[in-house]
């Protein structure tokens, strides 16, 4: 998918989130109460989105309306503009900005914990073909939230597909692998981190890896990455993990590793040679290992 270039789509992410993302974390939940429209139904979509080279250039006194409603959402009362903003999003003539409007309203009721009303402005706004990506992955995040992994799975699979350099890709992994493991399918968490370089690098996606070959029972394997995890970065929160756990770990390969000192100051990472060997039963690590 064709986009209109990095400084574009900063301009074009920032006016709609200037005020979500700056707002407080406290819920607001009366104002899809006292609003005068109510979320859309997932069946009232808009038509597919157009190519970012078709879509006509939203005029001054629009975008600027916009972003006087979306900056409205921090007040007091934001029943008013929420009301608003969700009119402008459901008329067919609003354009991208009405699909603008729908990703500030998803925005705003993922960071209000409202999950189901996201989920619907969020499907409104992957019309958007400038800021799909960032619908799409908010999306996910709130069927996360809403225990709805398979289709959180699906959507990341999805970003992953459209978005392969995105600049969030390890989060999206991270994600991906919860909702993977949640659905017992490791194997999608195996085929998206081994086609990503830099996983080895990553502790977290590693810490994932490990917990996805404990779920497929490969026990060796598993212990490989948590033994990576520990001795290669041994300040990340996943070897603070495994350390906390060590003292009622009967696995002798794992409880023979060396400890760190759980309030290290050091920025540098501690690397140590100590390659696994041995047999370890199948059910072992998850003892020593669970989050």
């Amino acid at each position: 998918m064709k986009f209109l270039g990095p400084a574009m789509r900063a301009v074009a992410f920032l006016s709609v989130f200037s005020v979500a993302v700056c707002s407080s974390p406290v819920a607001l939940a009366q104002h899809a109460s006292q609003g005068q429209i109510h979320p859309p139904a997932t069946t009232h979509a808009k038509k597919p989105a157009a190519s970012s080279d078709s879509v006509p250039a939203p005029s001054a006194a629009a975008t600027k309306q916009l972003e006087q409603w979306t900056r409205a959402l921090k007040q007091k009362n934001p029943a008013a503009a929420y009301a608003k903003l969700g009119a402008f999003a459901l008329q067919k003539s609003s354009g991208v900005l009405g699909d603008r409007a729908a990703l500030a309203l998803g925005y705003y009721d993922y960071g209000k914990a409202h999950y189901p009303q996201s989920t619907n402005w969020l499907k409104i706004a992957q019309n958007d073909p400038l800021l799909r990506d960032y619908a799409l992955y908010w999306s996910s995040q709130a069927n996360l939230a809403l225990n709805h992994n398979a289709e959180a799975l699906a959507q990341l699979q999805e970003y992953r597909r459209d978005y392969p350099d995105s600049v969030i890709t390890d989060q999206v992994l991270q994600s991906l692998g919860i909702a993977a493991l949640a659905v017992n399918q490791p194997a999608q968490i195996f085929a998206a981190l081994d086609s990503y370089p830099s996983t080895a690098d990553k502790p977290a996606l590693l810490f994932l890896r490990a917990e996805a070959r404990e779920q497929s029972a490969q026990p060796l394997p598993a212990a490989a990455d948590y033994q990576r995890v520990y001795l290669h970065f041994p300040l990340s929160d996943q070897a603070r993990k495994l350390a906390r756990n060590f003292p009622s770990c009967t696995v002798p390969l794992v409880a023979s590793w060396p400890r760190f000192p759980s309030n290290s100051s050091s920025s540098t990472p501690i690397r140590f040679s100590q390659p696994i060997s041995g047999a370890m039963p199948a059910t072992s690590t998850r003892a020593c290992c669970r989050r």
